[in-house]
């Protein structure tokens, strides 16, 4: 049986990934009916996890710093139940060596919050 990540998740993920950005272009992300991310955009937004903006004609969601961490909790949840934190663990692991390229960016062996709470 193949899993299926809640709604909830992707489109709380999908703001974090773009950064900000339009529902329907959130709802594409994740190919979504733009409806369904926006029920879920409005009710993560009355939670505080992200914010709309309106400037200068432009407006789209982004994640609040509560959001954020919110998420980080949710995807951890989310690798635990589908038993594949190992597995992303190792892949993160091998590709911090290619971070070394990039400036400003974590030095190696540094974890993300979501792989911290448990090391294998």
């Amino acid at each position: 049986m193949s899993h299926r990540t809640p709604t909830d998740i992707l489109v709380l993920h999908a703001v974090r990934i773009l950064g900000y950005a339009e529902t329907a272009r959130i709802a594409a992300r994740f190919a979504l009916p733009a409806g369904l991310a926006a029920e879920h955009l409005l009710d993560t937004e009355a939670r505080g996890w992200v914010t709309h903006t309106d400037f200068a004609g432009d407006s789209g969601w982004s994640l609040t710093e509560t959001g954020k961490v919110h998420g980080e909790r949710l995807l951890a949840a989310e690798l635990d139940r589908c038993g594949t934190r190992a597995v992303v663990v190792q892949v993160h692991r091998d590709f911090l060596p290619h971070n070394v390229a990039v400036p400003n960016r974590a030095p190696p062996g540094s974890w993300p919050r979501w792989a911290s709470a448990r090391r294998p």
